[in-house]
């Protein structure tokens, strides 16, 4: 909802992609509610709660724990 956010998103992603690739970002078609919409969908199916954090993991890793689940980014340090 921020005035041009798009084309300011578009161009950051473009600036860390290898020059030919294609960027495309698009606008919600309601930016206020789309993203509750998409989590409740995903809250809704079977493996939502494998990506949870339980009280337990909380309490031995803190809350910059971050793991792993279907639709995670998965970091490697290969490379870097």
């Amino acid at each position: 909802m921020y005035p041009q956010m798009v084309e300011r998103l578009q161009t950051s992603v473009r600036s860390l992609r290898p020059v030919d690739s294609v960027v495309k970002v698009w606008r919600a078609n309601d930016p206020l509610l789309d993203p509750w919409r998409g989590m409740r969908l995903w809250a809704s199916q079977p493996h939502f709660k494998e990506s949870c954090i339980t009280r337990a993991l909380y309490n031995e890793y803190g809350g910059d724990y971050l793991k792993e689940h279907h639709f995670s980014n998965i970091y490697s340090s290969l490379g870097s």
